[in-house]
């Protein structure tokens, strides 16, 4: 018999797959595994499979578009935050479609983050260079970012398309306009008013408003015009845009230091002294010494040790002569430990350098009047007055009464006779010191003595009048401690019957006394 067939020869083996699978339209985090499959399957398996692919792939593009459209109309709805969740969404969903990039280019723009806007604007130009709408958004935040060479090699491709041609030559005018404003600016060209300046810097980054440098340059005018709002105005666009700019923490740093608020300049400078920057760390340490301080005053000032306070008061003044918005509180615990220590005039001048300033600050009023007090006189005791009823005006409360009534009772001592003065006595005499002054003072404006006083008969008659009173008071240990007090000691009592009987009084019944 003839010999057999020989055997077929063997096929030769599959070709090594060079096609891989996008993962979000098969397995998320699983292509490695479906690719082994694949090279593992016979021919009629790679068709189903790539069968199931095309499935899956149609499958999805709903689910797609309906986080672009979700994104688009939160955009709309001014939720920046959830429209940049369902756009990611989308770009995860389908990484080919470049509309889902450039809607979240738009709204990461309309969040002032224009960098991460020309990330993804990158993306779109690196698959697709031609991309029109994309180079015209690029070139719109390159120009707002100041790059304004690589903007305008952006505006140069664009003019070559005829539908954006127009488009492309108004932006590169406004590009030349900025970039002449900041040539000049930087260059020396700056000089001029305050104004001028500002202007020249205003209109630059109405044209380029997410350059930082220009923004932090205006910045710095301002802080040194004490125009220190506008500051922070301006510092928070930069840190919104650059949120480590150690210049601009600083300068923050510094216009709330002296705009007296502690804790957020602080706030600031610990921020910038994360960047182990010298000065901020300095800035940091010097403020804090000083907050120590301001609180040690006041402990003592309220703890009423006026003397250790007033050196430390000292010392704080002159920490920064530049911190003139903690004068005001400085001078009025000045004031007030002068006030403890009984130095009216110089408790005064400490506290009128307070009212020039905040004339309706209550509590540098109520000192003010307190160390009018201590002054004395009919004059100044007024003018406690005055300022005793402002401050009660201002707020102050109970102590601006109790201190009116203080000084209502002291206008009336320093109004009436003094009794101690007409008699010629300390007012520590005894009653025997006080009748002996009385007997003298008595035979001085006797009729009979007219001629060697120089006085007139009315004239003596009232003298003589003054002396006997100031006699009737002290001579009366209760009259006279009431006198002491302030009191009024000829007032009637309640119940007073003029008509009652009385013994009278008789002057010269004292002459007659033993001792």
């Amino acid at each position: 018999p003839p010999p057999p067939p020989p055997p077929p020869p063997p096929l030769p083996p599959h070709p090594p797959l060079t096609y891989t699978p996008r993962c979000s339209l098969l397995c998320e985090g699983e292509c490695e595994s479906v690719v082994t499959m694949i090279r593992m399957a016979s021919p009629l398996s790679i068709c189903c499979l790539l069968f199931l692919v095309v499935a899956l792939a149609t499958a999805s593009r709903p689910e797609c578009e309906s986080h672009v459209l979700s994104g688009n109309a939160a955009f709309e709805s001014g939720k920046f935050e959830a429209a940049l969740d369902y756009l990611t969404d989308a770009i995860n969903c389908d990484s080919e479609n470049l509309d889902s990039y450039l809607a979240r280019a738009r709204v990461k723009h309309a969040t002032s983050k224009p960098k991460p806007a020309l990330y993804d604007i990158n993306l779109v130009l690196n698959k697709d260079s031609k991309n029109v709408q994309a180079l015209l958004f690029r070139a719109q935040i390159r120009k707002e970012l100041g790059q304004y060479d690589d903007c305008q090699d952006d505006l140069d491709r664009l003019s070559k398309i005829d539908s954006v041609a127009a488009k492309a030559k108004e932006m590169s005018e406004e590009v030349t306009k900025a970039r002449d404003l900041y040539e000049n600016f930087t260059g020396g060209e700056a000089g001029g008013h305050f104004k001028d300046k500002i202007r020249k810097l205003s209109q630059l980054i109405e044209i380029s408003p997410s350059f930082v440098r220009v923004l932090y340059l205006r910045a710095q005018l301002y802080f040194e015009s004490g125009m220190y709002p506008q500051v922070i105005e301006d510092t928070k666009r930069v840190l919104r845009l650059k949120s480590k700019h150690v210049d601009s923490l600083l300068l923050r740093g510094h216009t709330y230091k002296y705009s007296g608020e502690i804790a957020m300049a602080l706030k600031h400078y610990k921020a910038c002294a994360k960047q182990m920057e010298e000065e901020c760390v300095d800035a940091k340490m010097e403020l804090e010494g000083f907050e120590k301080l301001l609180e040690k005053i006041k402990s003592l000032v309220d703890a009423s040790q006026a003397t250790k306070a007033l050196p430390l008061i000292k010392e704080a003044l002159a920490v920064d002569p530049k911190l003139t918005v903690f004068h005001p509180q400085l001078y009025l615990l000045k004031c007030r430990s002068h006030v403890i220590k009984r130095q009216g005039t110089q408790a005064l001048a400490a506290c009128e350098i307070v009212i020039s300033s905040e004339p309706t600050n209550a509590d540098a009023l109520l000192q003010h009047g307190e160390a009018l007090l201590l002054i004395g006189g009919k004059a100044e005791i007024e003018k406690a007055q005055r300022s005793f009823q402002k401050a009660l005006d201002n707020g102050a409360g109970n102590a601006a009464h109790d201190a009116l009534s203080r000084a209502k009772r002291a206008l009336y001592i320093a109004s009436r006779k003094n009794y101690y003065k007409l008699l010629g006595i300390e007012k520590t005499a005894s009653q025997r010191a006080i009748r002996k002054a009385y007997k003298r003072a008595a035979l001085k404006y006797h009729p009979d003595k007219l001629k060697k006083s120089g006085l007139t008969k009315e004239e003596a008659a009232a003298a003589y009048k003054d002396v006997q009173e100031a006699y009737e008071v002290l001579s009366d240990e209760d009259m006279k401690k009431r006198w002491d007090r302030g009191e009024d000691v000829f007032a009637k009592p309640q119940g007073f019957n003029p008509f009652q009987g009385s013994q009278g009084f008789n002057p010269f019944s004292q002459f007659f006394r033993r001792g």
